[in-house]
């Protein structure tokens, strides 16, 4: 099924749908589909603002489950594979701890209300 055939037959939890798969990480045209769904605004086949809040709350919860992959199974995928590109154990801590003493560990903890402003951007320069 092609996505703007998605967005057809489903409608706002289309929209939905096709940010959070694409926000979760799997390769899907999440941009066109806000493009896509502007032009359905413009029509008058969408509203304004249930399609914001469509595209604002996929991107939001689908950053949130990409994040909580991340968290849960990151370090086990990483030293898992890492033997094949010269990560060790003792490698990884060593990069986790310089990480961690620097101030760039604020800018981790921000990421998911970066992921709501990034999702208002574009849904915004779509639709308008």
């Amino acid at each position: 099924m092609h996505f703007q055939e998605i967005i057809h037959h489903y409608g706002y939890f289309g929209v939905f749908l096709i940010i959070l798969v694409e926000a979760i990480g799997f390769p899907f045209p999440a941009e066109t589909t806000l493009t896509l769904s502007g032009i359905e605004w413009s029509k008058g086949v969408f509203h304004l603002v249930p399609v914001w809040l469509a595209g604002c709350l996929g991107n939001l919860i689908g950053s949130a489950i990409a994040y909580m992959i991340g968290w849960y199974l990151g370090r086990p995928i990483v030293l898992y594979f890492g033997k094949f590109i010269g990560i060790t154990p003792p490698s990884w801590m060593q990069q986790i701890n310089g990480f961690s003493a620097t101030s760039y560990g604020w800018y981790s903890s921000q990421s998911l209300s970066l992921a709501f402003a990034s999702s208002f951007h574009t849904s915004l320069a779509s639709i308008v």
